[in-house]
């Protein structure tokens, strides 16, 4: 019964997605045949108009635009169905559903652009209807998904969160933007005042789903051996970025980010257990998620589709351990003794190595290579390594780049005065 209703599904979205466009594009042309044909007969007749009308149902063109439209579609359902209800594939009876998930999204992805979809109030009408669309999908789907499966997290990834994950991007309160355009949220960055309580939710969310991903078991062998790892990296980068928001959503105005309390909130995160636990464990995940790959053909064939997804692992790990070792030196040693500080300089190494080696690293332009450039470099462990432990700048730098960190947090200082005083 569920193969029967999620392919009738399957159909109605698919009828629904030819009425709206070749319903739009033939009253398009009838507008245009209107004003052609009063051009060249004066006052047309409705005999004359509904002529026309029929001339171009029967006209070669449309019908095999027609044609094309359905067997295009009809070969999208044959080639999903051949791959989700494989022998190395789980829950054939959900992944019915997920087909129909996945025409909706290739329709959602097509023709909304990430743009306008999460920088312009115009795309929130939209965004609402899809999202209840793919909730009631998703939802049939997950009768047949055991609730412990992290299969759940794959789902809710692609349907829910990719565009958002792509984008590097959060939900933003319109309102309180002077602007709606791009160009002034770009000029502000990630400014605390301008996500909406929604955002935090979102954080929420995802760490909820890269937990399941690191401790849930999954059935389907495919995504157990390729989306686990993928989509955990994917989460990583994100959360990394915005995990400020569980500290900062609350401030107000632009000029509380200037004052000294936002600046010490940034850094909340030092004492909450419960980011350090998860932040430890993604660590511990993203070493295995790298042994996987370089010992997986099936996740390397992967990662050769996204070239960009490496590099990032190879940044994340350093990012992670840096965020690691600054919060382990607020309450343990502050020497280049510490351990922390150590493992830092193992993982900041292998970053530089790879880089330095790596023939597809090397051959991604400067813009490409920002994101892990940026979350293995401007670390206050570079500096301390360098000015306290006597290790050359050369085995820190990619590229002579230079260090930099903020000076400005009561913690930093922290360090750095230890490190002076035990010098």
């Amino acid at each position: 019964m569920a193969y029967l209703e999620a392919f009738l599904l399957y159909l109605v979205v698919v009828i629904f997605i030819f009425i709206l466009f070749y319903g739009v594009g033939v009253l398009l042309y009838m507008f245009y045949a209107y004003f052609k044909l009063s051009y060249k007969h004066g006052n047309i007749t409705f005999k004359i108009y509904k002529n026309h009308f029929y001339a171009l149902l029967k006209a070669k063109t449309f019908r095999f635009l027609v044609l094309a439209y359905f067997a295009t579609f009809g070969f999208f359902y044959i080639n999903q169905a051949s791959d989700y209800f494989g022998d190395d594939r789980a829950y054939p009876q959900a992944k019915a559903y997920k087909i129909v998930s996945d025409l909706v999204l290739f329709h959602y992805d097509f023709f909304i652009s990430n743009r306008n979809l999460y920088y312009k109030p115009s795309g929130l009408k939209y965004i609402n209807t899809y999202q209840k669309v793919q909730n009631y999908l998703m939802q049939k789907g997950f009768e047949y998904i055991p609730k412990d499966d992290a299969e759940r997290a794959i789902w809710k990834y692609e349907y829910f969160y990719s565009q958002y994950i792509r984008a590097m991007a959060a939900p933003i309160d319109f309102e309180k933007l002077h602007k709606s355009d791009l160009g002034y949220i770009l000029r502000i960055g990630g400014h605390p005042t301008i996500y909406k309580p929604q955002a935090k939710g979102m954080l929420i969310e995802i760490e909820s789903l890269l937990d399941s991903l690191m401790d849930k078991p999954m059935k389907d062998k495919y995504y157990d051996e390729v989306n686990r790892y993928t989509t955990t990296i994917l989460f990583s980068e994100w959360w990394e970025k915005y995990s400020f928001l569980h500290y900062t959503l609350g401030v107000r105005t632009p000029h509380e980010v200037l004052t000294n309390q936002y600046t010490e909130l940034t850094t909340l995160w030092t004492d909450d257990k419960e980011y350090l636990e998860r932040l430890n464990k993604l660590s511990n995940h993203l070493d295995i998620t790298k042994k996987k790959i370089d010992n997986s053909k099936i996740l390397q064939k992967e990662i050769k589709r996204h070239k960009l997804l490496y590099p990032d692992l190879m940044g994340l790990r350093v990012k992670f351990i840096s965020n690691l070792t600054y919060s382990d030196m607020q309450y343990n040693e502050i020497s280049c003794k510490n351990n922390m500080l150590q493992k830092y300089f193992i993982y900041k190494t292998e970053f530089l190595d790879y880089a330095r080696a790596d023939r597809i690293f090397k051959s991604l332009s400067r813009g490409e290579s920002w994101l892990s450039r940026s979350l293995a470099s401007d670390t206050l462990e570079d500096y301390l390594l360098n000015t306290f432990c006597g290790v050359n700048a050369n085995n820190l730098e990619l590229d002579g780049e230079v260090f930099s960190y903020s000076k400005t947090y009561n913690k930093t200082k922290k360090i750095i005065e230890g490190f002076e005083d035990g010098r």
